[in-house]
């Protein structure tokens, strides 16, 4: 009979141990899956949408339209902040086209940051924010702890590179899924090389 309650008890115990240590891993994983939103003015008055999710080191990746959904995968090690350029997805529309500048674009990364209170951060450049990002960091060296560059424009338009530099261009996406877009393929494909990226450089 004490047998059978120590096996009992023994059977308790290691449940509980075990629902507690999933219920703490829910409870951390909804805190990471749980993104901050709102807006940030700029300079000029305009208003800038962001979301911020996680916690760490952090990471700041303009162009959320296209980027946040994939990137709020490094949350359970970073802090990601992603946000609309001006006149771009849920940031303000504005009428003034003499205010849609790469400078202004610049400067609106700088408020981003100092909006957040970041001292230094990784910096991600998807397509044309790839120029922007470079032109932030000749401005700002201090504030940036690396880059990752994502399709970037080159330095040169019209550069031509050697084959064996093109070879990721080359690489077909794979043909999406029933319920998969294309967009989400392309973002799989970018962050398989993104994440190899920031794993490498974590220690750094």
């Amino acid at each position: 009979m004490r047998h059978c309650e120590s096996k009992y008890l023994l059977f308790t115990g290691v449940l509980f141990s075990f629902m507690t240590a999933l219920a703490s891993a829910a409870g951390a994983s909804e805190a990471q899956g749980k993104a901050e939103a709102g807006y940030i003015a700029t300079h000029d008055g305009s208003k800038l949408y962001y979301e911020k999710v996680g916690a760490g080191p952090v990471i700041i990746a303009p162009g959320r339209l296209f980027l946040f959904d994939s990137f709020r995968q490094f949350a359970d090690r970073n802090t990601v902040i992603s946000y609309d350029m001006r006149n771009r997805g849920k940031s303000e529309h504005i009428e003034d086209v003499n205010k849609l500048t790469i400078q202004n674009d610049v400067r609106d990364l700088e408020t981003v940051r100092e909006h957040f209170g970041v001292a230094k951060f990784s910096l991600v450049g998807y397509s044309y924010l790839g120029l922007m990002v470079a032109m932030y960091a000749m401005e700002h060296p201090d504030h940036v702890a690396r880059i990752v560059q994502l399709g970037p424009v080159p330095l040169k338009f019209g550069t031509r590179y050697p084959p064996d530099e093109m070879q990721n261009d080359r690489t077909r996406f794979p043909i999406p899924r029933r319920g998969k877009s294309l967009i989400d393929c392309k973002r799989a494909a970018l962050l398989r090389v993104t994440r190899r990226s920031f794993v490498r450089n974590r220690g750094r």
